[in-house]
């Protein structure tokens, strides 16, 4: 017979007084056929009689129905000592049942037996009460009472089984607790426990608690166990507490001794920023600005942070938070090496100059990037989740099963590893310059070391691992070997170099520079001929085989490219490349050339030097290069190619017409291009006509330049009024110009001005 709208409801029970349910679930349709309700309760039971199933395997039944979400039963009988193990699956009844209603119980039992957190996830149905049977024939036999206490029960039924033992009687015990390893075992542990409170009318006590204890250690001393009260309770617990790490002594010296480590390395870090303004140290802190080595340091630092963020029971602000610091403290730590490699490129270009001219602005677009896709999260992605782990500890994790939110992740981290692949490429081109020998190969070092933290993580992650205390320790060391590896990498092998190193840095490493400077121009004027002579051959024997062999394969011909400018000899100044000619049509054939000159020249950045001079006076501690008559000076050699520098000077006159400046630059320009220099120099010349400006602004403009450390000027001409006021940004140009130059000069002019 089907009738409209009745609700069938199933509820499922194992019991072994099976009576008291089939009585509840009679009593409810009979109210509901009388009432005109429409609903009828049907009733699954489970027993010995119609199972196998035993009352533990009912727990393990209802667990994995919980996890699979199953809608087959909608009203389910269960122990309370379930209450806190199945509560976060069940309804709030407080929220859907009337208060009278509700009023009905003893609210001292509902909060007792029937609560999760606030919750009211079940009704008391039955109430069962254990009692202690006494053996009345022993008791008289030996003229002893019924015990009242649990001192009692030990020294009366000690006294018994002795004397009972005298008269070979082994048959008898002396209490028998039904403590089975089952869920009937832990009823009576539980009621055991209860007997142990404080006074009748106290509550349950904490399962941690000392009268907890004392409960457990009466129960071993009554069944003679081995184990300890401890162990036993630690079992119980385990079914019932969600278990995470503390970094109080009272829980695990886990979370104690990291918590002790990360607050003593943060404390050293940042103590350690103090040698950035230190003079003997400046040296070995010229690769990257000051605020980008405080950045940089505040980056590992949060990094660190994260493992105080994993400390304390799970929740979803931590689950956040965790993600913020990770991808922030990474950008902070990274950006600003990828900033300095890419100033550092060996070819201008407009993305180069832009960056070098914009730091923060490009390293705001990472965080940028960071913070929109950290905002994308806020749609509910993260959810706690709990393992349970059969006879172990269950505990939590941040769990995401929002493909969107996955996505949105696994982006950022592709854009993390792009940016250290790019890190990995840029050091391979600049490998060889002299300026930052040392930094990139203390980069790399790191960059080595964060692939293979994201390589054990990822494999972390698919071993699921189901000990909460292992997985701390784990995720902790990685974020110790990050931080402590980056550290000592980037920054702090720093301090030990210039702790270790006795000489005045600044003066050999000046000298060294101008040294190296005089050996390349030499060797540049040598070979440079060489080189010209066997571009021509070069291209000469190129174009024979082009005029030989044209009416063969049009496809293989070699173009010969030059661009040069103005000059009575060829090519003094100019940039050539043999290019091999590819088939418009064979498109494969010109990905692979294309991919082949790729890496031509990457192998040609990667095994030339490049020397870039820095300002190392006292007052600077520019990361930029500094103003002195050569902007860059290379030993740089590219198969068929000559480089030539332009450097930028800057001037002011009253009289447009009637100054030296332009005298001057004209002629070194010609001095350079008769002796093949390939430099050439540009004049800025600010004038009355074309600024708004005074000698005394020109000499403001200068301070400020100046004061910026801007490597926007190469050679500045000034009054000798300001070389007072400039002395302290200017070069020591004894240190750099050859002796026999500068006695060219009056002595007692140059001294004077």
């Amino acid at each position: 017979m089907i009738m409209k709208n009745i609700f069938i409801l199933l509820s499922l029970f194992i019991s072994f007084i099976e009576r008291i349910y089939w009585d509840i679930v009679n009593e409810f349709n009979k109210y509901s056929d009388k009432s005109n309700l429409d609903i009828i309760v049907e009733l699954n039971l489970f027993s010995t009689s119609n199972s196998t199933n035993l009352i533990n395997d009912y727990g393990s039944n209802l667990d994995f129905l919980f996890k699979k979400r199953s809608s087959k039963y909608d009203i389910i009988f269960y122990d309370n000592i379930y209450a806190h193990r199945f509560g976060s699956h069940l309804l709030n009844l407080a929220e859907v049942i009337p208060k009278e209603h509700i009023e009905m119980y003893d609210s001292k039992i509902l909060k007792e037996t029937c609560s999760y957190k606030d919750k009211l996830v079940g009704f008391p149905i039955s109430i069962g009460y254990s009692v202690l049977y006494s053996n009345i024939l022993y008791l008289n036999k030996y003229n002893k009472a019924i015990p009242e206490t649990w001192d009692e029960l030990i020294e009366t039924g000690k006294f018994i089984l002795d004397e009972e033992r005298k008269l070979n009687n082994n048959d008898l015990f002396g209490f028998g607790g039904l403590y089975r390893n089952n869920e009937m075992g832990l009823c009576r542990i539980y009621e055991f426990i209860y007997s142990y409170r404080d006074s009748i009318n106290s509550p349950f006590p904490e399962l941690t608690s000392q009268s907890s204890v004392n409960a457990l250690e009466m129960i071993n001393s009554i069944k003679r166990e081995l184990s300890t009260a401890l162990e036993t309770l630690k079992k119980i617990e385990n079914i019932t507490k969600i278990h995470y790490i503390s970094f109080m002594l009272n829980d695990t010296y886990i979370g104690f001794i990291y918590t002790i480590m990360i607050i003593g390395f943060i404390i050293f870090m940042l103590f350690s920023l103090i040698f950035l303004f230190i003079e003997k140290f400046k040296y070995y802190y010229t690769f990257l600005p000051e605020d980008f080595w405080i950045l940089t340091i505040i980056g590992i630092i949060i990094i660190l942070s994260t493992i105080y963020i994993e400390t304390g029971k799970r929740n979803l602000k931590k689950c956040y938070l965790n993600l913020i610091f990770l991808f922030h403290g990474f950008s902070l730590t990274k950006i600003p090496i990828f900033y300095k490699l890419i100033c550092n490129f060996p070819e201008e270009n407009k993305i180069r100059e832009w960056i070098s001219e914009h730091k923060y602005i490009f390293l705001f677009i990472f965080i940028f990037i960071d913070i929109t896709l950290l905002i994308l999260l806020i749609i509910p992605s993260y959810k706690i989740k709990k393992i349970e782990i059969s006879d172990g500890e269950n505990f939590e994790i941040c769990n995401i099963e929002n493909k969107i939110s996955i996505s949105i992740i696994a982006i950022n981290l592709l854009i993390k590893i792009l940016i250290l692949l790019a890190i990995l490429i840029l050091i391979y081109i600049e490998w060889n310059r002299e300026d930052s020998y040392y930094d990139i190969r203390f980069i790399v070092s790191a960059i080595y070391t964060d692939f293979l933290i994201i390589i054990i993580s990822f494999i972390i992650f698919f071993l699921n691992i189901e000990n909460y205390k292992i997985s701390y320790i784990l995720y902790s060391s990685l974020c110790l070997l990050y931080s402590l590896c980056n550290y000592i990498c980037i920054y702090g092998i720093r301090i030990m170099l210039a702790i270790m190193k006795k000489d005045n840095d600044r003066s050999l490493f000046i000298k060294k520079v101008n040294q190296y400077f005089i050996n390349s121009s030499i060797k540049n004027s040598k070979t440079y001929n060489t080189e010209s002579d066997n571009i021509r051959l070069n291209l000469k024997t190129k174009n024979e085989k082009k005029s030989n062999n044209s009416s063969k394969s049009s496809s293989k011909n070699i173009n010969t490219k030059s661009q040069c400018e103005n000059s009575n000899n060829a090519c003094n100044n100019c940039s050539n490349e043999i290019i091999p000619s590819v088939n418009s049509g064979s498109n494969n054939r010109k990905m692979s050339t294309i991919s082949n000159l790729l890496v031509l020249k990457l192998s040609d950045y990667h095994s030339s030097k490049f020397l870039v001079f820095k300002n190392n006076s006292i007052s600077s501690n520019s990361n930029d290069s500094t103003y002195i008559n050569y902007k860059y000076i290379r030993k740089y050699i590219v198969i068929n190619s000559i480089i030539a520098i332009t450097l930028n000077s800057v001037a002011f006159t009253y009289y447009e017409d009637n100054q030296i400046y332009t005298l001057i630059v004209n002629k070194f320009n010609k001095y350079s291009k008769e002796k093949n220099l390939n430099i050439t120099l540009k004049l800025n010349l600010l004038t009355l006509t074309n600024s708004s400006g005074y000698i005394t602004d020109y000499g403001e403009m200068l301070e400020t330049v100046l004061k910026k450390k801007k490597p926007k000027y190469d050679l500045f001409f000034y009054d000798y009024i300001y070389s007072q006021k400039f002395g302290q940004y200017l070069l020591d140009l004894e240190e750099w110009i050859p002796k026999k130059h500068i006695d060219l000069y009056n002595e007692k002019i140059l001294k004077d001005t």
